[in-house]
């Protein structure tokens, strides 16, 4: 397998030609500038790498010790063991538009791409889609607004979700009017306690309808962060997230959308 450009000026990336070890550097390179937008490479083909939320513990203590105020020790107490990231999301900007493989034939996640999902919660490609996939299963999803959820249960064993905007697709080679967002599972831990939910229901819950009276400009890529999917038209973006540490939902600030396309990878 060779990397080259294909049909549409995209550029195929060869993972066989990464080692394990080179997401590691991304992650090292990212943790010790976490602020900065860094430039260097993934699969070869040049890419800006930043960090979406610096500091979002402290960031969301301080959130909930205002919001919950004498109950916030005890959520906290109680949320501490839970999914957090302190440098939460990465998103990775390549140079020319770039087809990612992202899996193999037996639909197992890249070990570079895996290994910055587990650093920072929540990977973004811009500028890329999807290589085929062998025994492809595509679905096209959208939700209520602000039904933060899981995509899989706990038993089942391909917890990855990759969203793809596709832009071979007739409706998502179009920028998105609808987001999504994500919360690691700390985060949803305490916004439910301020919603009034059971503490008991919280931590199994695999639905929650969260932040109903809050004004989002309070909370947007602080508290939660968002994926807008509204790079301009033609340009692919995907998202990886592991259902073990967040939860999302569809965010409709204006009128609702297309159904973003969705994968289940192990």
């Amino acid at each position: 397998m060779s990397s080259g450009v294909h049909a549409g000026g995209y550029f195929q990336l060869n993972t066989e030609t990464i080692g394990a070890g080179h997401a590691q550097k991304i992650i090292t390179n990212l943790k010790a500038a976490p602020t900065r937008t860094l430039s260097g490479q993934l699969f070869g083909k040049p890419a800006d790498f930043k960090i979406c939320i610096t500091g979002h513990n402290g960031t969301v203590a301080a959130h909930y010790k205002s919001k919950l105020a004498g109950g916030y020790t005890q959520a906290e107490a109680s949320a501490r063991s839970l999914s957090h990231f302190d440098n939460f999301g990465l998103r990775v900007v390549f140079g020319a538009a770039s087809e990612i493989i992202l899996c193999d034939a037996e639909l197992t996640l890249e070990t570079n791409i895996r290994a910055l999902v587990e650093a920072f919660g929540a990977v973004f490609l811009a500028n890329a889609r999807t290589a085929p996939i062998k025994n492809d299963v595509l679905q096209k999803n959208i939700f209520s607004g602000l039904a933060f959820h899981v995509d899989r249960a706990p038993t089942q064993p391909n917890q990855y979700s990759v969203y793809t905007r596709d832009p071979r697709d007739p409706a998502q080679k179009m920028p998105r009017r609808t987001s999504t967002l994500f919360a690691p599972r700390r985060t949803i831990y305490l916004q439910g306690i301020a919603d009034g939910f059971d503490p008991a229901k919280l931590t199994g819950s695999a639905k929650l309808d969260l932040f109903g009276d809050d004004n989002m400009a309070d909370v947007l890529n602080k508290v939660v962060l968002e994926q807008s999917w509204k790079a301009p038209e033609g340009t692919g973006e995907i998202g990886i997230i592991d259902n073990r540490t967040l939860m999302h939902a569809s965010y409709h600030p204006g009128e609702k959308d297309y159904q973003i396309g969705t994968r289940y990878f192990f």
